[in-house]
């Protein structure tokens, strides 16, 4: 009876020579199959921090305009005296897959580090948010405001009239 144990034991834990080399072959298939489960699991969408660093410079293909990344968001730089005034230089943007690029959300609102007053740009134009209110009542959120500098609000010409709603 010890050596039927004993058989009995080593078919359980898959030593039975008959079935050995099938039960390696299905190990191995599965262990493949979920290494590329875990290799392409979530390849479609991809985080705008992963593929677009805070802070980095872009443009897409066939089109000469800069983008800086600001807070996952795109934000575009509407000069070259602007691109200067951070330090930066066309030749430091990197190319990037146009629809990639734009399905980035736009950077709507900023501020200047030294002043409390936010600013929405549309269009070109800044306008002025008045109250928190407005500001909330517009769909804007607080932490998508991205710190600009003085020359790159100064590049945006400020709507005409203080309550103009672009």
């Amino acid at each position: 009876t010890q050596a039927i144990i004993s058989l009995d034991a080593k078919y359980l834990m898959g030593y039975n020579e008959a079935h050995m080399v099938p039960r390696i072959i299905l190990k191995t298939i599965c262990a493949s199959f979920f290494l590329v489960l875990v290799l392409f699991a979530g390849t479609g969408h991809i985080h705008a921090q992963e593929e677009f660093p805070e802070g980095s410079l872009w443009h897409a293909k066939d089109d000469a305009r800069v983008y800086v990344i600001s807070q996952g968001r795109k934000r575009h730089i509407p000069n070259d005296t602007v691109l200067a005034s951070y330090g930066w230089r066309t030749a430091d943007a990197r190319q990037a897959d146009t629809d990639t690029l734009f399905a980035l959300p736009d950077t709507r609102v900023v501020k200047l580090a030294s002043s409390a007053e936010v600013y929405d740009i549309v269009s070109g134009y800044r306008q002025r948010i008045d109250s928190d209110e407005e500001f909330i009542n517009r769909g804007f959120s607080w932490d998508e405001v991205a710190v600009i500098n003085e020359t790159e609000l100064e590049a945006y010409p400020p709507v005409a009239g203080p309550s103009a709603i672009l």
